[in-house]
């Protein structure tokens, strides 16, 4: 009868003993856990202000390229807007050979383009 009653009572602490090492592993696993959940967060945090840094500098970088890159065509617009000046001042310096030609032609009833032509270039190497 002992041994029956020492049978149970053994099963018995078994059991209490198995359920305590289950809950025992429970508590372990869950501050495994916990650990590992806080070591994710702060590495999104860190991830997330290296980010933050990263956006700041490249949107700072974008603005320089963006401000190079409009100089650059303020330049060269700049710089296409002299030959269309000089184009102005050919326009008038043609106007003004073109009345002197007129001026010749009532001098020359019979001359043609090649004539004054002709007679400019004779001005120009005829020496003072």
């Amino acid at each position: 009868m002992m041994s029956e009653l020492f049978k149970k009572q053994t099963g018995k602490m078994l059991i209490l003993i198995l359920i305590s090492v289950f809950i025992i592993s429970l508590v372990v696993v869950d501050g495994i856990i916990n650990k590992i959940e806080k070591t994710a967060q702060a590495s999104i945090v860190a991830n997330t202000i290296k980010h933050e840094k990263d956006m700041a500098r490249l949107k700072a970088k974008h603005k320089k390229d963006l401000a190079k890159t409009k100089m650059k065509e303020r330049s060269k617009r700049w710089f296409a807007s002299i030959p269309i000046i000089g184009t102005a001042m050919l326009f008038g310096t043609g106007k003004d050979e073109y009345d002197e030609y007129d001026e010749w032609k009532k001098d020359n009833p019979g001359g043609t383009v090649e004539g004054y032509a002709k007679y400019k270039a004779d001005l120009l190497i005829e020496e003072p």
